[in-house]
């Protein structure tokens, strides 16, 4: 991962019997808090995932579809809480609860930020937009960006993990949350829908299998179809 806090919460949940799954779910959550730049919120992705036992290697498919407002800018639809939450729903040992912990108790206590996570924001400086995402690193006194060691914490973040640890990431995509989530993307120019949000689904796929030789392949994700 791109950041040592990250790394460290994804080392814990293996050495607590996790599995590949449930450590790429705490990393995500965990740099969602330290490192957003790499892995929000929002977002989406794409995962090669292969199960050790059966040696099936699938493709889960959460880049997220493409918005249907009409009016303001087209955007992809967040989904990267939904995607992870899919791949600790089939690959998944510990509990959900469990690789959500050490993401909520970081941002509700606080983390100190780490070189990577400095260096980041300092390399983007006064090009940083003006949104929650980069007030959030900005110290209240000064205006100025944290810097290394310093102690962040993000109280409303925490209350929002806290809220997907105990009911799962389809909160985020249905009701209350949804909704204002929807509005505050409308006030920005995105022309996001709340229907957008409850119809988001990760996709289960099969991979590219190319053969090298008798006992080795390499694999590729399925392509991603309209």
């Amino acid at each position: 991962a791109d950041e040592p806090h990250a790394v460290l919460a994804g080392r814990d949940v293996l050495a607590a019997g996790g599995s590949a799954a449930d450590a790429a779910v705490a990393i995500y959550f965990m740099l969602a808090v330290t490192y957003p730049s790499a892995a929000s919120l929002g977002g989406g992705g794409m995962c090669l995932v292969g199960d050790s036992q059966t040696g099936k290697v699938e493709t889960l498919d959460f880049l997220g579809q493409i918005s249907s407002g009409t009016s303001g800018v087209r955007v992809g639809v967040p989904s990267n809480p939904r995607g992870f939450f899919a791949l600790h729903a089939k690959y998944g040992k510990l509990t959900w609860a469990q690789v959500i912990q050490p993401a909520e108790n970081a941002a509700r206590f606080g983390v100190q930020m780490s070189r990577a996570s400095a260096s980041e924001f300092q390399f983007a400086g006064n090009n940083l937009p003006k949104t929650a995402l980069s007030l959030l690193f900005k110290s209240s006194d000064s205006g100025a960006l944290y810097l290394e060691r310093d102690t962040i914490i993000q109280r409303e973040l925490a209350s929002t993990l806290a809220m997907i640890r105990s009911r799962g990431a389809g909160t985020l995509y249905n009701g209350t949350y949804a909704r204002q989530f929807v509005a505050s993307a409308n006030e920005s120019g995105a022309a996001l829908t709340y229907e957008d949000m409850q119809s988001l689904r990760p996709i289960w796929r099969s991979a590219l299998e190319v053969l090298i030789d008798v006992r080795s392949s390499f694999y590729l994700p399925m392509p991603r179809t309209p």
